[in-house]
């Protein structure tokens, strides 16, 4: 009899040890697993959005702060462009906050086509301007800076757009950005049909936002019914 109440007492000593120790167990592989996820949140790449739009409509933004998923490769911010000199300080594409939201809706019909929208440029300082006419003073292509209108790039509300797949394979438009040309107009039609679709993919996309074309660019358009005042401070770059 007292061999067994000690067998007893030993059972239920040894199950309570048991227990607690699965109990610790336990805890700390909850606490191990939290630190997991904690890791792989914060290891997560953070895009930089803004968060409340309290703008006017005249307001400069920077147009991959409404949406994250448009291209942004401007030529002027390197010396590939028809000056041969670099223009800007950085790769950042600026544009009035109503011609921004006009944008992320034409971005948005293209992205159901597995395509989207890539920026040349957008908002430019007037001082580039004047750069830009002394090298080629053609009001053809390269607005009068000297004129009471300058360009349209100079109010924030022009963009030099292109269309491209979500590889950022450009689509091709049969000629290349900034060729001064009578290839580059869109009344031009002496292309294949590839080409045409593509350029008529464009126009249909940005007229249908509110955009109007240009006469002597196909990559160039501005937003119809604003009209907001020349501007010459330089690009934010920090």
């Amino acid at each position: 009899m007292k061999n067994y109440i000690l067998i007893v007492l030993f059972l239920f000593f040894f199950s309570m040890c048991t227990s607690e120790k699965s109990t610790k167990n336990e805890k700390t592989s909850l606490a191990d697993s939290n630190e997991v996820v904690t890791t792989k949140i914060s290891s997560l790449p953070k895009i930089e959005m803004y968060k409340e739009i309290n703008f006017s409509e005249d307001s400069l933004i920077e147009l991959i702060r409404l949406d994250s998923t448009f291209r942004v490769d401007i030529p002027y911010a390197t010396d590939s462009n028809f000056t041969k000199t670099t223009l800007y300080p950085c790769n950042k594409c600026l544009i009035r906050y109503k011609v921004a939201k006009a944008l992320v809706n034409a971005n948005n019909l293209l992205k159901d086509k597995g395509l989207k929208l890539k920026m040349l440029d957008c908002y430019r300082p007037l001082s580039v301007q004047h750069k830009m006419w002394k090298v080629y003073p053609n009001p053809v292509y390269v607005a009068d800076p000297n004129s009471g209108e300058a360009s349209m790039h100079n109010r924030g509300v022009a963009v030099d757009v292109t269309i491209v797949d979500l590889s950022g394979n450009e689509l091709d438009m049969g000629t290349k950005f900034d060729h001064f040309g009578k290839e580059a107009w869109p009344s031009y039609r002496n292309f294949s049909d590839t080409i045409l679709k593509n350029r008529d993919l464009l126009s249909q996309t940005m007229l249908k936002v509110g955009f109007r074309n240009s006469r002597s660019e196909w990559w160039h358009y501005s937003l119809k019914g604003v009209n907001f005042k020349v501007e010459d401070f330089p690009l934010p770059c920090q």
